[in-house]
């Protein structure tokens, strides 16, 4: 697999207008199938959900790849003792794997005492 071939995920669609997911039916052993399968082959999916504007998906994945352009450099300074938070990736066993897990505190009151 060389540096130039593009990476697909999964999609799970979660529309309005698909089937009712309710706990124990078809439908929701078979999304759960899909979820796991997701999870385990890819580490990840997209979601596709109509409830979620397209303007505020565009703006997300933007800012995600503003982020990620960012050189490596700087994701690097992004490290946290905790498996699987920081930055990880550039392993040439998972060429399109690369993550940014940043800690979102619960409110906001620690991000505005580290202003003062």
């Amino acid at each position: 697999m060389g540096s130039d071939s593009q990476c697909r995920i999964p999609v799970i669609e979660l529309s309005i207008n698909s089937v009712r997911f309710e706990r124990g039916t078809d439908d929701w052993h078979h999304l759960s199938k899909s979820v796991r399968e997701a999870c385990e082959n890819y580490g990840c999916f997209e979601v596709v959900y109509d409830n979620i504007p397209l303007q505020l998906r565009a703006e997300t994945f933007s800012v995600i790849k503003e982020l990620f352009s960012l050189p490596l450099e700087a994701k690097q300074k992004n490290i946290n003792p905790k498996p699987f938070h920081g930055y990880f990736g550039q392993y040439a066993s998972i060429p399109c794997m690369r993550a940014l897990a940043l800690k979102i505190p619960p409110t906001m009151t620690p991000l505005k005492a580290s202003q003062s």
